[in-house]
């Protein structure tokens, strides 16, 4: 390697799981390449994501530029404290200067229980101005009563809106014994880097663990975590089973936190806050958010 030619480049954000794994001197490989980013792929079962965009998460490297050199996929990673070094792609990222972002802890006593369905019918709508076509987001409508649950010839995702409906009943009985095994049903159920099953959980548990804490009781939710994140390390991407263990420790990507935020308490701007979490992949903000919808019926 050329050390002339050796790029070095400072990050700007580190999400907090992100910095603790950058911490840790560990050999690792870059596992996916997107538009988006690029995901590190460690010794252990963590990964992190260096990300070309602005919004911030657990497991998210962010940069005030762009990263300047192209990766490849497979190609070796090296992490020590306060350096990632890229030899493929000549490149350092020096992190000790960066922020480390965590979300902000709820108040509880800011719940406002009272203007949470009118919240939940504007995010539904937008969703089906602007992404009508997700398997998912007719669902939000039946969810919401908006509209009944319409049987449609597309198997398999009918199959998972029936699922997720005869969930949805369980949840608002708190018929808890049925509701685990319900949602680990569901894990890898679609397809991509993240299937639909899983963003679903993703919200699901998000809500539960950063809302609802005094809403159930706190044995059983150590329990569904704990039987949730391990089936998804059995069922699923690596890549969800990460996200879903960060959402039972009430963790997720910014996009879906702003989102829960302001349908429970109105804050931030529920205008604002469903924009960006429709930017959280193709599909995968309105599958979270069916999650979210599902879990806040336990007020009703």
């Amino acid at each position: 390697m050329n050390v002339h030619n050796q790029t070095s480049i400072s990050a700007s954000v580190l999400g907090k799981l992100a910095a603790e794994l950058i911490a840790n001197r560990q050999n690792a490989s870059i596992m996916g390449v997107t538009s988006r980013g690029s995901f590190i792929k460690t010794d252990t079962r963590w990964l992190f994501f260096l990300s070309n965009e602005a919004y911030r998460g657990p497991l998210t490297v962010n940069f005030a530029t762009g990263i300047p050199a192209k990766l490849n996929m497979h190609a070796p990673v090296h992490l020590q404290d306060r350096e990632i070094t890229i030899p493929d792609a000549q490149l350092t990222i020096m992190t000790g200067t960066a922020e480390i972002w965590q979300p902000t802890s709820p108040s509880l006593s800011s719940v406002d229980q009272q203007g949470i369905q009118s919240r939940l019918i504007e995010f539904q709508q937008s969703v089906m101005r602007k992404k009508p076509d997700v398997k998912l987001a007719r669902l939000l409508e039946a969810l919401t009563g908006q509209s009944e649950l319409k049987a449609k010839n597309d198997q398999p995702a009918a199959s998972l809106r029936e699922k997720i409906r005869r969930l949805s009943l369980k949840v608002k009985h708190k018929d808890w014994d049925k509701v685990t095994p319900s949602v680990a049903g569901l894990l890898g159920a679609g397809s991509g880097l993240t299937p639909s099953g899983d963003d679903f959980a993703i919200g699901f548990l998000l809500t539960l663990n950063r809302w609802m804490t005094n809403q159930i009781d706190p044995e059983y939710l150590a329990e569904l975590n704990a039987t949730i994140t391990a089936a998804a390390y059995k069922n699923t991407t690596i890549l969800s089973a990460n996200l879903i263990e960060c959402a039972a420790q009430g963790l997720a990507d910014e996009r879906l936190i702003d989102g829960i935020d302001a349908l429970i308490t109105d804050t931030p701007k529920p205008e604002l806050a469903i924009k960006a979490l429709l930017t959280w992949g193709n599909s995968s903000g309105v599958d979270a958010l069916v999650g979210m919808t599902v879990a806040l019926s336990i007020f009703e």
